[in-house]
């Protein structure tokens, strides 16, 4: 079952305890509430939408860190409300006080139907799904929540499709429309704590809230230009007791659904703490002494209501009372503490204290270490980075939005490590170590991820032409003497982190790791990882052996579907250029690239097997006439397995096939594909390049010719080369920029020979210096040989990085 932690606004709670959960899925949301177009799709992932729910989902977070018990009522409410169903005439006979109202507006055929949907929306609001909403979708498909919406808005005399802005304005307001959200924070700062406290516990005076908040919503004299405030006025006016009876409904379903009440305190606790601040009231002793507040909705709360203390797990350089009053000692240069306001025993406000002794003549000195930040605290640098790069990426032009994107996923991985970070205990003797990543070990992480990874996909996913990003679930099992490391992974665990919004699970293993798609494996996986010193014959080993074996049910997995990224340790590099991955298989050594640092090789995988990073430079007898144009880029593919030669011999001024050509480009990269076909008449099976075609079919980089076939036995020209390359660039680097094409092509004097649909590619590669000319020719017709292969190659990999 997924984990999921939803939340709604303070109006919300109040005015539907029960409802838990706003989809995110634009087209599942169209078709419940009616709409037949999916034209306002975009309006829901609208920043000031998603920035209110994530303020709520780390407020939540924060406060649950101190007070679990907040986090797991809003589940059980949840889980609770969605037992409910619409074929039991008990539970159908909880929406009565509502229904009795309003039924008859609708025909004798009408009514049945009518009120089993209201009943199964009311059941459907207990699903959030991150994502794309498959299950939403899927869900919404099968009910017929859309005709009952549209009955429900053409009795009010609403004639349009329902939308989602409607429901937007409605729930938060805009310029000129309040909202419940604006109402119902009107109402709460006039409220003083004890009255508060007393709707959180008094179901009374929780309704007598809701009452008011919604009837100051409809008598707002602008409340008919919403669409929703129109169908609610209308009901209200045809039944004067449909407020009440909305109360009394309510209170039938929290009957139903016994969590709706704790969660609704907890989802209001968090509403309060995501509207509260926490700041410096006074500052005096020279700056050794401060006076900590705490507002809520911009009035401070009464000092004695508020009881201060030190954020549990990080350390405090300065005292700070139970009144809020922070010191640190005259001689002390500085001192800072973390300090946690709670009011009716939630921590509603939270702030890091600097003070800095102004008189002591010793400087700022040391200001402290607040300790590990809290996941609140990384939630927050999350989502703060992603709208610095939202705000700066407008503006940007492609190569600075490449140098953002870079900087910007490098910052968020870091991040994500911290917050989605599982350390795992080991058992075992004799060499052996065993472990297992439990559903119970990622519960908590995962609830975690689900809050700021929905978020942050809503507000990327308005950036068009984003490279994919990783959304990693770590699990580190830390180092360990041990020759040999299984580990198990149930199959629920794969489908709780695909739920959750995690793209792959990763590994730690002795300073190794495995990262495998969540969407792999379909069954319990056991890894085995077994590692040993190396000896290679002739060769500098710059690492241990690993030796890497998968079941998933207990059969061996001997190919993978998708790649599994592999990042091993090594050391003692002499040049980068020249390390590689190496397979060992039947005593032999299968080389296989990798991307190197100074201190890791990282590599996808398409099977397991045994491996060692050595550092292989080749050289060969006959290059010696290409050494100064090509030389270094063929020893360098040649020592990393990218290319082959024969003997001692590459033989560069060989014509290349367009087989040849395209399974260069999938090897080099790693973009083999197990589930592609090829659907060219003139390959089979059994040809050795139909597996590089068939992945390089499905990814678009290339097309056949006439007739339906490829001819991969034919030599390639540099002009179809080119457009190859293009096309791969483009996979691989979606900031290159295509240029005016011929403007570049204007420094070939037979550029005119270039095929019409080819000069944009040839451009491209061009004006990315991967492709040049001789002599002011392109030669487009020209036969491409393996040295030129080569430096394309060689040019190609260092324009993707």
């Amino acid at each position: 079952m997924k984990r999921k932690m939803t939340l709604s606004l303070l109006a919300l709670s109040v005015t539907a305890g029960t409802f838990q959960g706003i989809p995110l899925s634009s087209k599942g949301l169209a078709q419940k509430l009616g709409a037949a177009s999916t034209a306002w799709a975009a309006e829901f992932s609208d920043p000031y939408v998603v920035e209110r729910m994530q303020k709520i989902h780390i407020a939540l977070i924060a406060i649950s860190e101190q007070v679990p018990q907040d986090r797991a009522d809003v589940r059980a409410a949840r889980d609770q409300l969605k037992l409910l169903d619409p074929s039991k005439p008990e539970d159908l006979a909880l929406i009565d006080p509502v229904w009795n109202e309003v039924k008859s507006a609708f025909t004798a055929e009408e009514q049945d139907g009518v009120r089993e949907d209201i009943l199964g929306f009311i059941q459907s609001l207990a699903i959030t799904y991150v994502g794309d909403g498959s299950e939403l979708e899927e869900i919404a498909q099968q009910n017929q929540f859309n005709d009952t919406a549209r009955k429900f808005a053409a009795k009010a005399g609403v004639n349009q499709n329902l939308r989602v802005a409607d429901f937007r304005e409605f729930i938060f307001g805009s310029s000129t429309y309040k909202g419940l959200e604006v109402k119902a924070k009107e109402h709460t700062a006039k409220l003083t704590l004890p009255q508060i406290y007393d709707i959180l516990n008094s179901l009374p005076a929780k309704e007598a809230f809701a009452a008011a908040v919604m009837k100051d919503v409809l008598d707002e004299p602008n409340a008919n230009e919403n669409v929703i405030g129109k169908i609610l006025n209308y009901y209200n006016s045809y039944s004067p007791n449909t407020i009440p009876a909305l109360n009394q409904t309510l209170t039938n379903l929290q009957g139903k659904v016994p969590k709706g009440k704790d969660a609704a305190k907890a989802l209001t606790f968090a509403f309060l703490r995501s509207e509260s601040e926490t700041y410096a009231a006074k500052t005096s002793n020279h700056g050794t002494r401060v006076e900590a507040a705490l507002k809520l909705f911009g009035r401070e709360v009464p000092p004695p209501l508020v009881d201060w203390s030190v954020k549990p797990g990080t350390t405090a350089t300065a005292q700070i009372s139970k009144q809020g009053i922070i010191t640190i000692d005259n001689k002390e240069a500085s001192g800072s503490v973390t300090a946690v306001a709670t009011v009716l025993g939630r921590p509603l406000g939270e702030k890091t204290f600097t003070l800095t002794n102004e008189g002591s003549g010793g400087g700022p000195g040391n200001p402290g270490n607040p300790g590990n930040p809290g996941a609140s605290e990384i939630i927050a640098q999350i989502n703060a980075l992603t709208a610095k790069l939202l705000t700066e990426w407008k503006d940007a032009s492609p190569k600075e939005r490449a140098a953002l994107f870079k900087a910007y996923n490098k910052a968020l991985q870091e991040l994500l490590l911290k917050l989605i970070l599982v350390s795992l205990p080991v058992t075992g003797s004799n060499g052996k170590a065993q472990g297992t990543l439990s559903g119970i070990s990622v519960t908590g992480k995962l609830d975690e991820a689900e809050t700021v990874l929905s978020g942050v996909k809503a507000q990327l996913s308005t950036l068009k032409g984003l490279p994919k990003i990783k959304f990693p679930l770590y699990a580190d099992f830390g180092k360990d003497a041990s020759s040999s490391f299984t580990i198990t992974i149930p199959k629920e665990v794969w489908k709780e982190a695909a739920g959750s919004g995690i793209s792959e699970i990763t590994l730690l293993v002795n300073g190794a790791s495995i990262s495998f798609p969540v969407t792999l494996f379909d069954g319990d996986a056991v890894l085995t990882v077994s590692r040993k010193a190396s000896v290679v014959a002739s060769k500098a080993t710059l690492s241990d052996t690993y030796d890497f074996t998968l079941t998933v049910n207990g059969k061996p997995a001997e190919q993978f579907n998708e790649p599994v990224t592999v990042i091993l340790p090594v050391s003692g590099v002499k040049n980068k250029e020249y390390v590689t991955l190496a397979k060992i298989a039947g005593g032999k050594l299968q080389l296989k690239g990798g991307k190197v640092t100074e201190q890791t090789l990282e590599k996808p995988l398409s099977s397991f097997s045994e491996y060692v990073i050595i550092e292989n430079p080749v050289s060969f007898s006959d290059v010696k006439e290409v050494e100064l144009w090509a030389g270094h880029q063929i020893s360098v593919l040649a020592a990393q397995g990218v290319l082959e030669g024969s003997g001692e011999e590459y033989g560069p001024r060989s014509q290349l096939t367009r087989g040849e050509f395209v399974s260069l480009i999938i090897q080099a990269f790693g973009l083999e594909n197990r589930n592609a076909g090829s659907a060219f008449k003139d390959l089979s099976k059994a040809d050795r390049f139909e597996p590089y075609l068939a992945a390089a079919e499905k990814l678009g980089l290339i097309q056949g010719l006439p007739g339906g076939k490829f001819k991969p036995q034919a030599p390639i020209t540099r002009a179809e080369a080119a457009a190859i390359t293009a096309r791969a660039l483009s996979l691989l680097n979606p900031f290159v920029v295509q240029p005016e094409t011929a403007p570049v092509l204007s420094e070939f004097k037979d550029a005119d020979k270039l095929h019409a649909s080819l000069k944009d590619a040839a451009a491209l590669t061009v004006s990315e210096g991967i492709f040049v000319g001789y002599n002011r020719q392109f030669i487009p017709d020209g036969k491409l040989t393996k040295a030129e292969a080569a430096v394309i190659l060689y040019k190609l990999l260092k324009a993707a990085e």
